[in-house]
């Protein structure tokens, strides 16, 4: 996730929407970069019993993602890249998200649809609620002081 220092940002959005400065025509276009600088990413949820998170590789061709579970650690990677007559395109997509442990990794499933969504979505794990049985647990007397009848029976055996 990027993330810039707030005074940064600042100035940048300072420079950005000063009148005086100049900007070449193919970035004008472009002028709300930083306001879309985080669009791309949706924090992961665990709700309705499943977990969820999604990210938005709209930019990418589907087959330059790619996705790894390492462990608890889910990897979404992309890269475009585009050379032309004087023109140089390179655009890279790297996330790093760590599965909760209450979550089944290994039925983990993602779905990419016609907007270039990646949706990830897999079961929470079920807690076993073990049934209550009520039963009776007998009391074992011990360190009793027996009858004085029964202590002269043992005393002459």
């Amino acid at each position: 996730m990027l993330a810039l220092p707030r005074h940064i940002s600042r100035m940048l959005n300072d420079v950005m929407d000063d009148d005086i400065f100049y900007w070449p025509v193919s970035t004008l276009q472009n002028r709300n970069w930083l306001s879309t600088l985080n669009s791309d990413i949706q924090m992961p949820s665990c709700q309705d019993g499943k977990f969820r998170v999604n990210f938005d590789v709209q930019n990418f061709d589907p087959n330059s993602v790619q996705v790894k579970l390492d462990g608890n650690n889910l990897q979404v990677q992309a890269k475009h890249e585009k050379k032309g007559d004087g023109h140089y395109e390179y655009r890279e997509f790297v996330r790093h998200v760590t599965v909760p442990n209450n979550v089944e990794a290994d039925q983990l499933k993602c779905k990419m649809d016609k907007d270039g969504v990646l949706r990830f979505e897999a079961p929470l794990k079920q807690i076993e609620q073990k049934e209550s049985r009520e039963r009776n647990i007998p009391i074992e007397m011990v360190n009793r002081n027996k009858p004085a009848v029964e202590q002269q029976k043992e005393a002459k055996k």
